[in-house]
Order: structure tokens, then sequence, then C-alpha cells
């Protein structure tokens, strides 16, 4: 299953930064109002980070083997997950979070390690919400712990 991700803390730094040098660029341009420009400028440099920050990430359950094959079609910039291979045995418990632009699923491993992935709710969220809930079932089914 395909699941759309959204790095999400380096999008909204990103955005945060662009904003100022936006408006700096805009008055260095000579705009005297800058509503419009600052608004299409604006817009334009939002649908740019956020395809920047968004990624595609394949997930394979495979029940006989009990493993979770986890691999990028497009992996998102300053993302710090690598394709892996995770046995359920490693896995000691997860936790979900809900959230408006990203919920967040975070597995903990037996070695006090942690991957966190956030799924993104901006685009295709009907499709997401649906293999979200496949992952988080699978995860049910094998009697992993819930934090």
């Amino acid at each position: 299953m395909k699941i759309k991700t959204l790095n999400t803390v380096p999008f909204v730094i990103a955005y945060m930064i662009s904003l100022p040098i936006e408006g700096f660029i805009l008055t260095l341009l000579g705009f005297k109002t800058l509503t419009i420009p600052l608004l299409v400028f604006s817009i334009t440099s939002t649908i740019l980070l956020f395809r920047a920050f968004t990624g595609t990430l394949r997930i394979d359950l495979q029940n006989e083997a009990e493993i979770i094959i986890i691999q990028w079609d497009k992996k998102p910039l300053f993302s710090t997950m690598e394709n892996q291979t995770i046995k359920l045995s490693d896995i000691k418990n997860w936790k979900f979070y809900s959230g408006r632009i990203a919920d967040r699923l975070k597995i903990y491993f037996n070695d006090n390690s942690s991957l966190k992935i956030d799924f993104n709710n901006m685009i295709d969220f009907g499709e997401n919400g649906k293999n979200t809930e496949k992952l988080l079932l699978f995860l049910d089914t094998k009697n992993i712990q819930q934090e």
C-alpha cells in the first residue's frame, strides 16, 4: 500500500522563513501595494514547499513472515527515515497521534529506538486514511501493545 507522508517540522520552519523573505524581495522590486503580489508569492511558495516536503511511502505488510517492509517511492527533503524491514518481534509498542495537517505513528523498538511516520492529511486523505487504518489494524491484530 502507498501512503503519502509530510515532513511537518521542516515544512513549518521553511514556511515561516519564506514569508519575511518574500516581503523583503517584493519591497526590493518596488511594489508599493504588497497585498496581491505577496498573496501570489505566498501561495506559490507554499505549493513549492509542500511538494518538497511530501513523499510517498510504500508499506508492505507480510502476515506469514511477520514483517513490515518500508520503502520510499518519493523521499521528502530532510527525512531521516531510510528503507527498512521491521520484524514484528522487534516492536515494543506504538502510539498514534491524530492531527489536522498530519497524523503521526510512532513505533518504539525493543532497543529503545523509535520510528516516526507522519501521514499527510492535506492531500488524498480518504485513501491515506484507509491505508493508515490497515497499518494500525495490522499492528493491533499482531498483539503489539499500543502506548
